[in-house]
């Protein structure tokens, strides 16, 4: 992650936290609405609470999946070979690619990838693997103590924030920067809302469905599934491709009917569930989705892919508003 990740990452769930902050500080009595630590510490404990539930639901089918990899590797292993075999045999172009080669000589290509993986330098690749993950570590813990610390003090931020506009700027650039804060605002909190609801509800309905089909994996598939699609457009497409991944190798004849009931809900979840659940909140066309997550990725790695598409909104939602105003005036003149 990059310098600012951190705070790029505490600032996204400052603002992801606010939500279900808020929801809790209504539904608080009006002698304790004022009381931020309370409400602070309930939605933090029933975080954190949804995050442990996840991991043991998620972990132990996880652990069961690799075991039945593991043991499924040497069958899926022929199964690649012989799919190999007959693209091998039905394209004559890799024949004079090989030298005229009747067949894939696959313990060559074993022996010659294992002597690639010899001279790599293992020692070096798992030092830089455990210190990036440290590093992430690192980032997760600084996001999440910046993160508390603005929601504790949000309206004494904010308020000192007003005041130091006001001072040092003239009212019309005060007042236009304060309404960009509050689109932005507005933007993350319809996005995150609306998104992480249907991307639950998209989770449950999958889980549900491969429950009662009997497939391998289902709440690991599933959670992956919801994970994935807080991501628009193509975001559970990817979800689609770590269940293909484990179907194949665990139970690979009900790949098929994997890929149609995947298509299935994909298409009951863009005709009705999307509409009603999230609609317009985002109020992003594809492209620009597309972009903003692209961007975001290549910035702030996963976190960017999330953060940057309510920023888009924001900056798309401010470009309307300028461009409609500048319309109004060259009308009325």
């Amino acid at each position: 992650m990059s310098l600012w990740g951190p705070f790029f990452l505490g600032g996204m769930l400052a603002l992801a936290l606010n939500v279900p902050l808020c929801a809790v500080e209504r539904r608080l009595p009006a002698q304790m609405r004022h009381q931020r630590k309370a409400a602070l510490g309930a939605v933090l404990i029933f975080t954190a609470s949804a995050v442990v539930i996840l991991f043991a639901m998620v972990v132990p089918q996880l652990a069961e999946s690799a075991v039945r990899l593991t043991k499924a590797a040497p069958q899926l292993w022929q199964r690649v070979q012989a799919a190999l075999q007959r693209q091998f045999v039905r394209t004559p172009a890799l024949k004079l690619i090989l030298g005229g080669a009747e067949s894939l000589n696959f313990e060559a290509l074993v022996c010659r990838a294992a002597e690639k993986l010899r001279g790599a330098h293992w020692m070096g690749g798992t030092v830089d693997l455990a210190a990036q993950a440290a590093g992430w570590a690192a980032d997760l813990g600084v996001g999440l103590v910046l993160a508390a610390y603005l929601l504790a003090r949000k309206e004494e931020l904010a308020a000192q924030a007003s005041a130091v506009l006001d001072a040092w700027l003239p009212p019309r650039t005060a007042h236009g920067l304060k309404h960009m804060g509050s689109v932005f605002g507005a933007a993350f909190a319809a996005f995150f809302s609306g998104q992480c609801l249907e991307a639950a509800l998209l989770g449950a309905i999958f889980a549900l469905v491969l429950w009662i089909c009997h497939f391998p994996c289902a709440v690991l598939i599933s959670v992956m599934i919801g994970i994935t699609a807080l991501v628009p457009i193509f975001g559970t497409f990817v979800g689609c491709a770590f269940g293909t991944v484990v179907i194949l190798a665990l139970e690979p004849q009900k790949l098929v009917w994997f890929w149609v009931l995947f298509l299935c809900i994909q298409q009951l979840e863009g005709a009705f569930l999307y509409p009603r659940v999230v609609g317009g909140k985002v109020g992003l066309p594809p492209l620009w989705v597309l972009v903003a997550v692209t961007l975001g990725g290549k910035l702030f790695g996963a976190a960017g892919m999330l953060g940057m598409i309510p920023v888009f909104s924001a900056g798309y939602t401010l470009a309307k508003e300028k461009t409609c105003e500048r319309l109004k005036k060259l009308r009325d003149k």
